[in-house]
């Protein structure tokens, strides 16, 4: 078991009540497309996955008492360093990228910073 020492960032997002889940996860590939191919981006991002909820194990994860989460779209950012993420962050482009992000319902998600602890890594 062992502590990463790269700077990750979560987003999870929510469909807005005006789009479809279908159209929310259309507009956030479009995001995630644009956001990926910023020269910034590919200077100091290591890892970028975005996942779209899917509902195949919904009924499963009743069976063990635990709720499902409402929610459409988990993005993971993953960097070297906190300076690499604050030098995306920071960049123009990126901020212009963001701009596009408008669709996104700032009350019904947000993004946060997380330490990783693996206990399992196979890769």
């Amino acid at each position: 078991m062992t502590f990463s020492s790269r700077t990750r960032i979560i987003g999870i997002h929510k469909a807005p009540a005006h789009l479809s889940p279908q159209d929310m996860e259309k507009k956030y590939r479009d995001l995630a497309s644009a956001f990926a191919s910023l020269p910034i981006v590919k200077q100091y991002c290591l890892k970028y996955e975005v996942c779209f909820a899917n509902g195949k194990f919904e009924e499963h994860v009743r069976d063990i008492n635990l709720h499902g989460f409402e929610v459409t779209v988990v993005s993971i950012v993953e960097t070297e360093s906190d300076e690499a993420l604050k030098k995306i962050m920071t960049d123009p482009a990126f901020q212009k990228v963001m701009e596009g992000a408008d669709f996104l319902d700032r009350n019904a998600g947000g993004s946060f910073g997380v330490d990783v602890l693996s206990f399992i890594d196979r890769a």
